[in-house]
């Protein structure tokens, strides 16, 4: 018994899902390295430790590219 299957081009929305967080979470890395940069790198030192641990791991400058640090 064969299966047939369908020549779907259309995309599922777990492919969509999946596609929205990369988008976001890329705009979000790349702003966390703008904010790396502008930063003023004075004591105290919280908001420069977080943004580069960032640059460095993509998960967590993804989150912190969104996130407002007061020093």
């Amino acid at each position: 018994m064969k299966i047939k299957q369908k020549n779907n081009k259309a995309f599922t929305l777990i492919e969509l899902l999946s596609l929205l967080v990369i988008v976001v979470g890329l705009v979000g890395w790349v702003m966390n390295f703008y904010k790396l940069t502008q930063a003023d790198f004075k004591a105290p030192y919280k908001a420069e430790v977080i943004r580069g641990i960032g640059f460095f791991a993509p998960p967590v400058g993804a989150v912190a590219g969104w996130v407002t640090i007061e020093d």
